[in-house]
């Protein structure tokens, strides 16, 4: 956790244009979160909780960017590409699913 702790605050406080960051704030993330808030502020730092609420709320208007080709600056990482092809409607709401996969890239784990 220290790790991460550090290389965060290297990335944020070397951007000095930094408007804003979101955190996971579920489970081991919600200790990075809470602690990125007390430094940089509740009005730059969002402490997201992705729950069946949160994607109902937020994934209908993903959804119809990708499909209206408005989403043009994606990155081209192959990880990133698959999470947004890894969603799956559950109970009637598109989310990433709660399993884990692994990354392309080095094997370690995904979501």
């Amino acid at each position: 956790f220290r790790q991460q702790e550090q290389i965060t605050w290297y990335l944020m406080d070397g951007l000095p244009g930094l408007l804003g960051a979101a955190f996971d704030a579920r489970g081991n993330g919600a200790y990075l979160a809470e602690y990125a808030m007390q430094r940089y502020g509740s009005s730059r730092v969002q402490q997201v909780m992705p729950t069946e609420g949160w994607y109902r709320e937020h994934m209908p208007p993903v959804k119809a960017a990708l499909e209206d080709g408005n989403l043009v600056d994606l990155p081209k990482d192959e990880d990133t590409l698959d999470d947004l092809r890894a969603v799956q409607v559950v109970n009637g709401v598109p989310r990433v699913p709660e399993q884990r996969s692994k990354a392309k890239a080095d094997g370690g784990k995904r979501h």
